[in-house]
């Protein structure tokens, strides 16, 4: 039924949708790997890590980076 409505089935649009969670957490908050994998409708952090790891590159790149950066300065500052 989803899938006569719209160009992708159920799943995916699924998908699509918590990957986009995980990125607006992802930007706003510090959460840790199973705190964001249940935010985002995951029960399993290692599965919710692999989604994340298939999900397209420049959507990974436009999120991590910035974390990556982050995290970078926060550890300058304690040293």
């Amino acid at each position: 039924m989803f899938r006569t409505h719209g160009s992708v089935n159920f799943s995916d649009y699924l998908t699509y949708v918590r990957i986009d969670r995980a990125k607006f957490l992802l930007k706003i908050y510090k959460l840790g790997v199973e705190e964001m994998a249940w935010q985002c409708g995951y029960r399993d952090a290692g599965y919710f890590c692999r989604v994340f790891k298939r999900s397209p590159g420049d959507y990974r790149r436009s999120v991590v980076v910035p974390i990556d950066a982050r995290n970078l300065n926060s550890r300058s500052k304690s040293d």
